[in-house]
């Protein structure tokens, strides 16, 4: 049926644009007919049935409470360390080590980046199921 109807809007499309070419008044030879087209009723099963939401409405003359303020979703990036890796409290190679992270441990990078230079390295804040802490940004790999 889409098919017929796409059929009949470009050959009425086609007879427009010949009449604007050669400007002449439609003839009824000229126009096309919807005659014995399908009929555009839907089966049973297709029926179409409402969905109702469960919000609530006001009665007249009273007002809906405000909904909750959205909460602050924290930005993180995540990345993978690229060797065996000491994470220490503080951005130095003095920091106390809080943990040592095998190579592959995922680390989430909280944005905007924190970092540091110190010692000749630039050091990053990250987050790890081992804690908080610095790393080395040379052993993280941030698109693995």
């Amino acid at each position: 049926m889409v098919l017929l109807n796409l059929i009949v809007t470009a050959t009425t499309m086609l007879v427009v644009l010949n009449l604007w070419e050669n400007r002449r008044p439609p003839t009824a030879e000229t126009l096309p007919t919807a005659t014995n087209l399908p009929s555009a009723t839907l089966p049973a099963e297709a029926a179409i049935t409402p969905i109702l939401e469960d919000t609530p409405m006001p009665l007249p003359g009273e007002t809906l409470p405000a909904p909750p303020a959205p909460t602050a979703t924290p930005l993180v990036q995540r990345a993978l360390t690229s060797q065996d890796v000491n994470l220490r409290a503080r951005p130095s190679l003095n920091g106390a080590v809080l943990a040592g992270l095998p190579e592959g441990t995922w680390v989430d990078v909280p944005y905007p980046l924190q970092t540091r230079a110190a010692e000749g390295w630039v050091w990053v804040f990250v987050h790890t199921s081992f804690g908080s802490g610095w790393l080395v940004r040379a052993f993280l790999n941030f698109n693995p």
